[in-house]
Order: structure tokens, then C-alpha cells, then sequence
């Protein structure tokens, strides 16, 4: 029996993600740097585009709610020990169906990331939000191979003012790990083919049947917890 908690906090958290969205004449809006502000963040603002709904009270009238706010950051932080999860142990937001019979609590996760993504277009968010929450969006951004996830995050992020490409640890030291020379899986496909689309978590401990020498990615690759360490 499916928990109905989790999946309700997904679907507040995705209305809450469409309420404090903005919307122009085209639909979706396009979003994009302007000016450096005091802080050292840029500001972000519509370009090219009529805008017709942009609900700035409604955002700050949430983000001024100290509860709700660290609920979605909760939601968001608990999910990040599941990252490392193939799909068949938790639910990747891209892949699940409300029909599903074995949603995990991993679900909600994704719809209070929207939601943070687009209370974060109102500038009191970054400073009024938990200190952990860039941490945890961060880990999305760089461990979740979920396109849904770590797509949300790195717009929070980006929408903060902050490249998430400089704000983000990467997964591994590049300078403390080297992947297996000239390693490639059954199909060709090498180590930086897995970090750059993500196959760690669905793949890392794929290996044909039968052929007891192979050499899996999670062996041979660092993005996917292998390869050489280096002193």
C-alpha cells in the first residue's frame, strides 16, 4: 500500500512550484543574468518577452513563511542520501507514473525543488533560506541522474545569481583519480560517457552475463565510485 503522505507533499509542492512561477506571452518565461548586485550575485530579469503573470507577493509572502520553507528544504535534504540509488530502490522523478504501485518518498523531493526554483526568482529567498539548502540543491545538481532533479536545482541555483558550475563541489577530485586506461563497457562506451550522461547509479555494477573478467564501470570509473586513487 502506497504511503499517501510523500505523495501529497509532491503534489503541494508541484501547485506551490506553479503558483510562484512567472509566465509571459509565450508561456514559460526565459530568464537570464543582468547586473552584479552588492553581493557579489547577479540579478536576473525576462528578456525579450511580455510578461503576464508574476506573483512577486505571493513569493515573498511564502518565503516569509519560516515553516513552509524549511519543510521544502527537509524534503529536499532528506532526498540526497537516495541519489546514489538505481531506479529500481527509489523512484526517479522523469520515469515515475501516478499509477506506480512501489512510489518511494523520494518522489516529493523533485516538486519542492520547483518549488524553491521558482520562489528563488524573488531575490528575499537567498537570504532568508536555511543555510543547508544550496548544499543539498548542489548535490542534485552534481549526483542526481535524474534530469528532473538536477535540472530544478541548477535553475534555483542559477536564479540565486551563482553559477552552479562554480558553486557546486564536483563529484570526485579530477586531480586525485584516474579512471581505468582505456577502459569501455560492452557497448564502447567509456568512463567520461557515464559522468556526462549520468549511468553510474543504473549501470555501475552492469556486467554481461557469464563473463566473470569484466570490469564494471563502479570498478573502473571515478565518477561511479572506481577508478585509481591517487596519493
Amino acid at each position: 500500500k502506497k504511503d499517501a503522505c510523500f505523495v501529497a507533499k509532491m503534489w503541494a509542492a508541484a501547485a506551490l512550484q506553479n503558483l510562484a512561477a512567472a509566465y509571459c506571452d509565450s508561456g514559460r518565461c526565459h530568464w537570464e543574468w543582468t547586473k552584479m548586485n552588492k553581493n557579489k550575485r547577479h540579478e536576473i530579469a525576462i528578456t525579450n518577452k511580455k510578461i503576464d503573470y508574476n506573483p512577486e507577493s505571493l513569493r515573498v509572502s511564502v518565503i516569509r513563511n519560516d515553516k513552509l520553507i524549511k519543510a521544502l528544504t527537509r524534503i529536499i535534504c532528506d532526498n540526497v542520501k537516495e541519489l546514489d540509488k538505481a531506479p529500481s530502490e527509489r523512484t526517479w522523478p522523469s520515469r515515475a507514473k501516478v499509477t506506480d504501485a512501489k512510489l518511494t518518498p523520494s518522489v516529493a523531493a523533485w516538486g519542492a525543488i520547483g518549488a524553491i526554483r521558482n520562489l528563488a526568482l524573488s531575490p528575499e529567498l537567498y537570504d532568508n533560506m536555511p543555510n543547508e539548502l544550496q548544499t543539498c540543491l548542489c548535490a542534485h545538481v552534481v549526483r542526481s541522474p535524474d534530469w528532473l532533479e538536477n535540472s530544478k536545482a541548477g535553475d534555483a541555483i542559477y536564479r540565486f545569481g551563482l553559477d552552479p558550475r562554480d558553486e557546486c563541489e564536483p563529484l570526485y577530485d579530477h586531480d586525485k583519480c584516474l579512471d581505468y586506461k582505456d577502459w569501455k563497457d560492452d557497448e564502447g562506451e567509456n568512463c567520461q560517457k557515464y559522468e556526462r550522461k549520468r549511468w553510474c547509479a543504473e549501470y555501475r555494477d552492469y556486467a554481461p552475463k557469464n563473463d566473470k573478467k569484466y570490469v564494471t564501470a563502479g570498478e573502473a570509473c571515478c565518477a561511479c565510485g572506481g577508478g585509481k586513487k591517487q596519493p
